[in-house]
């Protein structure tokens, strides 16, 4: 009942936000202000949804819609569109790293909401599974701490990060742990698992797995080529995580806590040697 109402609305609310976007530009109301991300997020809520909608299982629209979504919304996730965006604060967290300057960007949570929006079923299959038994879950946990050991290996071997424990203050620890559960986990755990590899695991659930990562990986790419592989090792991890448990919630989850890992005994972001390598 909720989703038939819910569901033209939100069409009426893409349809309104792509006209808003155009037509705003030439009123007198603020000139500076950029629209396009109204506009993207409206026809990216339209390509997601004529995905899901389509009858047909394959056909050549469907495909190239598909490829739409994840264009979109890669160009979207990496801040083309000037969605809102506010400076909270610059901390360096490492001595030998550079400054962060941490910005609340949106992108990727309005991108995370399209695709739960689009496809419902997605969280309401995270609800509906069964509750992880003890000995299950203890497995899921030793398997992501040897897998983070690995990756965090891999990355002090590659030179992007070294040993730095560090405590911060609770203030800190809580504007950056909105950002990166809320404004960054999110979204691509959606994108790339409950989007990407649920809809390639129709086809072949393993190769699934592999391809999304990669994926990942790729999306990475900007920050190096060493940064890149290790991000595709933590697709991985967090993919298989989604193979094991077909819980959205879980990868999410796992994404967050490998972030926290990096940030309290790493170096944070990464070396700064590994930059001027790179």
């Amino acid at each position: 009942m909720l989703n038939q109402i819910l569901t033209p609305l939100i069409l009426v609310i893409s349809f309104i936000l792509i006209g808003f976007s155009f037509a705003l530009p030439f009123t007198t109301i603020n000139p500076e202000f950029s629209t396009l991300w109204l506009g993207v997020s409206g026809l990216l809520y339209l390509c997601f949804r004529y995905y899901y909608r389509a009858s047909i299982q394959y056909n050549l629209v469907k495909i190239l819609s598909a490829f739409a979504c994840v264009l979109f919304a890669a160009a979207f996730a990496v801040h083309l569109f000037d969605s809102p965006s506010f400076f909270i604060t610059q901390v360096q967290f490492s001595s030998n790293a550079e400054q962060v300057n941490i910005y609340y960007n949106f992108d990727k949570l309005i991108l995370g909401l399209i695709v739960l929006c689009s496809a419902p079923s997605l969280l309401q299959r995270s609800f509906k599974t069964k509750p992880l038994t003890l000995d299950r879950a203890l497995k899921l946990l030793l398997v992501f701490s040897l897998s983070c050991l690995v990756i965090f290996l891999t990355a002090i071997a590659l030179q992007l990060v070294a040993l730095d424990v560090k405590t911060l203050p609770l203030s800190l620890l809580s504007i950056w742990a909105f950002k990166n559960l809320v404004l960054v986990c999110f979204g691509e755990e959606l994108l790339f698992r409950g989007f990407i590899q649920t809809e390639l695991a129709k086809w072949h659930p393993n190769s699934a797995w592999l391809i999304t990562a990669a994926l990942f990986g790729l999306a990475h790419l900007p920050a190096g080529v060493a940064y890149a592989m290790v991000a595709t090792m933590a697709g991985l991890l967090y993919g298989w995580i989604y193979l094991k448990t077909d819980n959205i919630l879980y990868p999410i989850l796992a994404h967050f806590g490998f972030n926290c890992l990096h940030l309290v005994f790493f170096t944070y972001p990464y070396l700064i040697v590994s930059v001027n390598s790179g």
